[in-house]
């Protein structure tokens, strides 16, 4: 693999992970919107701990 190839794993991986906390993020706001006892931990920017 030379580096090339490896730079865009690493990208593709993070757009991946990305996307992952979105999708994450969303699915804990619309609990909160329903008034859902499960409140997950979060930091000052919303970010789960």
């Amino acid at each position: 693999m030379d580096a090339n190839q490896t730079e865009m794993v690493g990208a593709r991986r993070g757009a991946l992970d990305h996307q992952g906390r979105f999708e994450q993020r969303k699915r804990v706001a619309v609990l909160a919107q329903h008034g859902n006892k499960i409140r997950w931990p979060t930091d000052a920017q919303g970010n789960m701990l």
